[in-house]
Parts: structure tokens; C-alpha cells; sequence
């Protein structure tokens, strides 16, 4: 993973990790059928639950992804977006890690 990888290259690695710490993971399949702006990603484990939108270093929310992290914020759920470069700093590992409810930082 680098500054440069693809949102796909970045599912990947988030997903990788989410199995390996027992966290359960959707991701739609067909993006075009389902609600527009819906995030790439709904995880959840013993810590709780989370919307992750994910998207390369230059990859930009859309309007209506926006509005869907919006709705979600207000009605108090935990909605964000994941770069690469959350990956490489350790943010990633560290909100799966709480999600997990594990102490200490896996890579």
C-alpha cells in the first residue's frame, strides 16, 4: 500500500484486515442498484458499527455520498472516509482495532 493505491487496492487491504480481527463486512456488490451514495463499506463487531466510504488519494466524495455521510452523522452513526494515506498512518488499523475491541496495533 502507498500513497498512490487504487480504492480497490485499498478494499483489499481493509477488508484483510477486518476478517482477520473477527470484524463482519458488507460492501454492495452492484453500486448502480443500490441506494446512490451509499458508502463502499458497512463494518461491525463487538466495539460497534461504522460506514466507511473509501476512495483513492485523489478520488472525490460525490454529492450524493455527501448527503448519505450526512444523514448518517445526524441520526448518530459513525460515517467517514478512508484514503490511503489513513492506511499508512495507522488510523485504519487503529479504528478496526477499537471496532474489534483489541488492544494492540495490527498490521
Amino acid at each position: 500500500m502507498n500513497h498512490d493505491s487504487s480504492e480497490a487496492e485499498l478494499q483489499v487491504e481493509v477488508r484483510t484486515a477486518a476478517a482477520e480481527l473477527g470484524i463482519r463486512c458488507f460492501h454492495p456488490h452492484e453500486s448502480r442498484r443500490d441506494m446512490p451514495g451509499w458508502p463502499d463499506l458497512v463494518l461491525f463487531g463487538r466495539g460497534g458499527l461504522i460506514f466507511r466510504e473509501l476512495k483513492s488519494t485523489a478520488g472525490r466524495v460525490s454529492r450524493d455520498q455527501q448527503l448519505v455521510g450526512a444523514e448518517l452523522a445526524r441520526a448518530g452513526a459513525d460515517w467517514a472516509v478512508w484514503r490511503p494515506k489513513d492506511w499508512l498512518d495507522g488510523r485504519i488499523h487503529r479504528e478496526l482495532n477499537q471496532l474489534a475491541r483489541v488492544n494492540k496495533i495490527t498490521h
